[in-house]
């Protein structure tokens, strides 16, 4: 019996992914300036899951005046529009010539002591760009989620492993990552993803959120400093990678007190590179969506391991 709802899937998720090769084709020859304005103007408009990030926006900032949630949300577009030109449309060697990490030398003295790095960050600014520009510098994975459409996944990894850039998948991590740790590597993690039933119920942004601590656990075991980083823009328009804070893990316990401690400090850190640009962040995550499906932190669990 033909599965007319699977039919329609894969129909709309090859539509979807020939309307972004229409649009790549017909960049080429066009000036970066009118892309950019085009795909802020584009998003701006069409404002998708703007109700979820509206609700995100007052849960976290219950206070804030409806203007000025106009505002960061505006931006956010505004930056989704970019973020897109930027990782699709423009030429990759272009952006990356404007691309900038405040802080890389942070990351050097680390890995000048013969240790790889675990950089702790999310979706903030242009995370895309600025994964595949830290690739050029050093041996790196990024742990991703797959995408809904196949065919954007398959093409964007293609575009991540044309700079480097090893795409891992959440349930086959262990291995890239252990390997490029011995190589004094990067392992970018994104730790504002909702982890569902396979995490643990933490705190982001002052509420609940199910949250994965596999990062700090191998940070913990291997004893691995952890680089908290976040992007904004910089006066050019581009991306800015900022380095904010370094974790030395030697401290942290290894079992699971120790490494929800060290998660739990991640996601502060984090979350203050949040609070300080806001509309830089993708409040159309559903970050915060059913974290009872997370494991509860109950005083056993955390002190009998």
């Amino acid at each position: 019996m033909i599965n007319k709802s699977k039919i329609f899937k894969k129909l709309s998720n090859l539509m979807e992914y020939g309307l972004l090769r229409a649009a790549i084709f017909l960049a080429q020859p066009l000036p970066a300036v009118f892309l950019r304005r085009s795909a802020m103007w584009l998003f701006t408009l069409v404002q998708f899951r703007r109700k979820t990030a509206e609700n995100n926006l007052k849960m976290v900032f219950p206070e804030m005046s409806q203007p000025e949630s106009k505002r960061i949300l505006k931006a956010m577009y505004k930056n989704m529009g970019l973020m897109a030109v930027e990782s699709y449309l423009e030429k990759a060697e272009k952006v990356f010539e404007k691309l900038e990490f405040v802080g890389w030398e942070e990351v050097e003295k680390i890995r000048a002591k013969g240790k790889g790095v675990i950089i702790a960050s999310g979706h903030l600014g242009n995370f895309e760009m600025s994964g595949r520009l830290m690739a050029h510098q050093a041996p790196l994975c990024v742990i991703v989620k797959k995408q809904s459409n196949p065919y954007f996944d398959r093409y964007t990894n293609t575009l991540r492993l044309k700079e480097n850039c090893e795409p891992v998948q959440p349930g086959n991590a262990l291995k890239p990552i252990l390997r490029k740790l011995k190589q004094n590597g990067l392992v970018v993690v994104m730790v504002d993803q909702n982890a569902r039933y396979q995490g643990y119920q933490l705190k982001f942004l002052g509420h609940t959120a199910s949250t994965h601590i596999s990062a700090a656990k191998i940070a913990i075991r291997t004893q691995t400093p952890v680089i908290i980083a976040g992007i904004t823009r910089g006066e050019n328009g581009y991306p800015l990678l900022k380095y904010s804070e370094t974790i030395y893990t030697s401290e942290y316990e290894n079992n699971l007190a120790g490494h929800i401690a060290l998660m739990q400090r991640i996601l502060d850190g984090f979350g203050k590179l949040v609070i300080a640009s806001p509309e830089h962040w993708f409040w159309v995550h559903n970050r915060w969506k059913n974290p009872q499906l997370a494991k509860p932190l109950s005083e056993s669990e955390l002190y009998d391991s």
